[in-house]
């Protein structure tokens, strides 16, 4: 090779190595932009992402301030039904001091009232004390006032073996009852005889307990007249009375409240249904006492009772 063909072919080498290292160059910027292009990307997508997120977030902040404002109406709701709660619990502790004063202000009277309530009983047992009724007696058709008096002036006379003049002045008025109950409708109506004299009531009513009263061949029921409370009173020792009835043993009412009992030569007084019913178990078990050691006299009562509940 000649000195000058040796002088060109220097400079191609070297511009040829000059292209390659540009060619390499843009080889690495064309990597170096592809791998910029996808982290830019990639940088896009999680902004976006973030970007959704935080829309979401605004969103979810939204409805719990919604939520928290609701929430603030209800609590205020709540603190007014606080406030009305206390004023009702006031308002019950006020009434309730008011019931105490009013309660022992009651049990204070109550002593007076009740004493002054049996004063008013005792009253009517008084007014009713010279009346008797008369059930039974036959009931005529149109029957006069004078007509039904002078029946009644003249069964007592005979009854008592007295005078008809001085039935007469102790009669003071007699009265046919003019209500018919769903008890009268089949039966007459009672009678009530008013007595001037209280002894001449009391003369009937002992005779009554051993021979009864009849009136165009009827037997009559002669009652004392007792006052509504007080029969109110006697049903709750009714029980024991009507057992002390059939064994036969003697009692009497008290005016007001309970009955004295006259039990193996003893007076027991009876005066509220505790005692009443605490009686009636020991006279039961008294007499089932007896009718063991004597079982004749057992069967004998049992006839008497049985035949006593018939008529």
């Amino acid at each position: 090779m000649s000195r000058g063909q040796r002088k060109n072919s220097i400079p191609d080498k070297a511009e040829k190595a000059e292209m390659d290292k540009i060619d390499l160059m843009m080889e690495m910027m064309k990597t170096l932009q592809k791998d910029t292009t996808t982290r830019f990307n990639e940088m896009e997508d999680k902004l976006n992402s973030l970007n959704a997120g935080c829309n979401k977030l605004n969103t979810n902040y939204d409805k719990i301030v919604n939520e928290l404002s609701d929430l603030k109406e209800e609590m205020k709701h709540i603190k007014d039904i606080e406030v009305k709660v206390e004023k009702i619990e006031q308002q019950h502790k006020e009434m309730e001091e008011e019931w105490k004063h009013v309660k022992e202000k009651w049990q204070g009277n109550e002593e007076t009232f009740s004493k002054l309530k049996d004063q008013i009983l005792m009253a009517e047992v008084q007014r009713k004390e010279k009346i008797l009724r008369f059930r039974g007696v036959v009931e005529e058709d149109k029957e006069s006032k004078e007509k039904l008096r002078t029946l009644i002036i003249n069964n007592v006379a005979k009854y008592l073996d007295t005078e008809e003049d001085v039935i007469e002045d102790d009669i003071e008025n007699v009265v046919r009852l003019n209500y018919r109950g769903k008890e009268e409708r089949k039966y007459e109506r009672d009678i009530l005889v008013f007595f001037s004299r209280k002894r001449t009531r009391d003369e009937i009513l002992i005779k009554n307990s051993k021979t009864k009263m009849i009136i165009e061949k009827k037997e009559i029921v002669i009652l004392k007249e007792v006052p509504t409370e007080i029969r109110s009173r006697r049903k709750k020792y009714e029980q024991l009375a009507t057992h002390l009835r059939e064994t036969h043993i003697r009692f009497r009412w008290d005016l007001l409240e309970g009955l004295m009992i006259f039990y193996h030569s003893k007076r027991i007084r009876i005066s509220n249904q505790q005692q009443a019913e605490e009686c009636l178990k020991k006279i039961q078990k008294d007499q089932k006492e007896i009718f063991k050691q004597q079982p004749s006299l057992s069967r004998l009562v049992g006839h008497f009772v049985a035949k006593n509940s018939k008529l």
